[in-house]
């Protein structure tokens, strides 16, 4: 009894540590510029005592420059092209080969039973809880835009009216790019996970999840091919 009981108390602990880590703020800011030629873009992002910092200036000569931050210890990273450049391609390749084994074993059937009305309302409805809760709180745009073709620009003009940004002026004349921007705000992980948990629990979520499994176990018998019912 006392050795399950030490289990269940660290098994209690380590859940309850996970629940602040996820409960504690991710909060985000970003901003750039473009005026002629240059260019500038600048990211913080800021969990805890964890700061990571971003910035980018065309006019320099070392443009990328990242620096991370700890309790106020900080350290610059000097940023490798070459090296994320080929990471990333072989992330790409893994990906693409575990995309085709998991199409192939999840066959016609899997996709039909999947697939209803519930599922696009329970989906919708999760897009929608996250896309509210990590929209950007604050987010200010300024300046003048002029694309080559006057329809992109009109395009623009439109999304930029949508979203009541009016300190963003399209020129319909010239092509100019003369902006600056800024967007803010926050993300609680914790929240995050309670909106997939909930759409998983839901009728959609289930059946969504019971197929995934039987691919699962298709691949682990060999594979079946698309299409099988």
């Amino acid at each position: 009894m006392g050795f399950l009981f030490v289990v269940f108390s660290c098994l209690l602990g380590l859940a309850a540590v996970i629940i602040i880590l996820a409960a504690i703020p991710l909060s985000y800011d970003c901003s750039g510029s473009w005026r002629d030629s240059q260019r500038t873009a600048a990211v913080k992002v800021r969990y805890g005592p964890l700061l990571l910092r971003y910035r980018y200036d065309c006019e320099k000569d070392r443009p990328h420059q990242a620096a991370v931050s700890l309790f106020g210890i900080g350290r610059n990273i000097a940023p490798d092209p070459g090296g994320e450049k080929a990471k990333k391609k072989t992330k790409e390749k893994t990906k693409e080969k575990s995309g085709l084994s998991k199409t192939a074993a999840l066959g016609f059937h899997d996709i039909r039973n999947m697939l209803g009305k519930d599922l696009l309302v329970a989906a919708g409805r999760l897009i929608q809880a996250i896309y509210r809760h990590s929209s950007p709180k604050y987010w200010d745009f300024r300046g003048v835009v002029g694309f080559e073709d006057p329809y992109y620009t009109g395009l623009l003009a439109a999304t930029a009216q949508l979203w009541s940004i009016t300190r963003l002026e399209p020129d319909f004349t010239r092509e100019i790019y003369d902006f600056s921007a800024e967007i803010r705000g926050r993300i609680v992980v914790l929240i995050l996970i309670v909106h997939v948990v909930r759409f998983l629990l839901s009728n959609a979520g289930r059946r969504v999840l019971a197929a995934l499994r039987r691919a699962k176990r298709k691949r682990n018998k060999g594979g079946a091919f698309v299409g099988a019912g």
